[in-house]
């Protein structure tokens, strides 16, 4: 049996890499323009926020999603109810925290 742990396997810390970095570059280009010279953010609509921020990831740090994955695998978590997923970064730490769980004795 491997005894890699599910967050370290290389399909699911390509998948993580490419979404930091994406998000690295992507939400600091925009919240540059949140808050730049000019910026309109307080006299803003909530839909021109929305519209502003649809293409940020605003994930959750690397460390938070190493803190969830260790508390769902903790728990042996079978069932994760997510609200508020946007890129779904945090999914994939969950993902990986119940696909690696230990399989309960029959």
């Amino acid at each position: 049996m491997d005894a890699t742990p599910t967050l370290l396997l290389p399909e699911v810390q390509a998948v993580l890499k490419r979404l930091h970095a994406l998000a690295d570059v992507r939400d600091d280009a925009i919240i540059q323009q949140v808050r730049g010279p000019g910026s309109t953010w307080e006299s803003a609509t909530s839909e021109q926020r929305a519209t502003l921020l649809r293409d940020a990831l605003l994930p959750i740090p690397r460390s938070g999603g190493q803190f969830l994955y260790a508390v769902a695998r903790s728990i042996s978590a079978a069932r994760i109810v997510e609200f508020g997923t946007s890129f779904g970064v945090s999914t994939i730490y969950f993902a990986a925290a119940v696909k690696g769980r230990p399989k309960p004795a029959r």
